[in-house]
């Protein structure tokens, strides 16, 4: 799942996406869809944003079967929208998958080596960085 807030002629919004495997018909992996569950106006603070995305998830989780789970969420890092602040609260209102934290984990440690190999490779990234990745 992705989420994210901004605000828009004095609006602020909330959009949420899901992401799913595809399969092809001998159940092999064919891609990523993504769906769009909807833009709320639902305010800024983190137990607000809570609160809209588990209003609009909690109807299409009723709708999948028990081994279909949310596992993750993505997002900005800013502001009471930011995934730290969010991802705890959603596994606690049980929108995300009790597991969702150890996916998470998992899916850093294996990035991390990439991370390392790439800064040493190519320097540290950023604002006023010049590196390959900034051009």
């Amino acid at each position: 799942m992705t989420t994210d807030g901004g605000e828009r002629k004095k609006m602020s919004h909330m959009v949420k996406v899901l992401h799913y495997l595809e399969v092809d018909k001998d159940g092999n992996p064919d891609g990523i869809g993504n769906f769009v569950v909807d833009v709320d106006t639902c305010g800024k603070s983190a137990d607000e944003i809570t609160n809209a995305i588990e209003r609009s998830l909690v109807p299409i989780k009723k709708l999948l079967s028990d081994d279909i789970k949310i596992s993750g969420q993505t997002g900005d890092s800013g502001g009471g929208g930011a995934v730290q602040c969010l991802f705890p609260k959603l596994i606690e209102k049980e929108v995300l998958d009790k597991y969702a934290k150890y996916i998470a984990c998992m899916l850093h440690a294996q990035c991390k080596p990439f991370e390392v190999a790439c800064k040493n490779a190519f320097g540290e990234q950023g604002l006023g960085k010049y590196t390959v990745f900034q051009l």
